[in-house]
């Protein structure tokens, strides 16, 4: 199959190792995965492809992961599900995270396989 018809994803993380291992795993799961740095390179990204799942940090440079959340849903009009990664566990942030309309918070140090369920979950990839 070629990697024009799997369901692609997005991820956005600011640790280019970690966004790494994230696309190899996503990919090994049968998703074509994309890489943004932070959240205003997917704002590009995400105008000119549609993916089903974007997988995003919360901290980052130029746009942190709410405020991309929040441009995808409030400006763009994206029903994409996302996955939030992230070290912080501030209830207010998810709260804001969750009336957003997130389809899942995870927490760094990630649980490679409750993540990788959630990601095919949501993305179509293979079981």
């Amino acid at each position: 199959m070629s990697t024009t018809s799997l369901p692609r994803a997005l991820v956005v993380e600011d640790e280019e190792l970690l966004a790494r291992v994230v696309e190899r795993l996503l990919t090994s799961r049968g998703l074509a995965v994309d890489v943004a740095g932070h959240g205003g390179e997917a704002i590009e990204k995400l105008g000119s492809t549609r993916y089903r799942l974007v997988v995003t940090d919360l901290m980052m440079p130029v746009l942190d992961g709410e405020q991309l959340v929040r441009w995808m849903r409030e400006e763009a009009a994206l029903d994409t599900p996302v996955i939030v990664l992230s070290a912080i566990r501030d209830a207010r942030q998810r709260e804001r995270l969750e009336a957003l309309g997130v389809s899942a918070i995870l927490h760094k140090p990630l649980d490679m396989d409750d993540f990788l369920q959630r990601a095919v979950d949501l993305a179509g990839g293979d079981a």
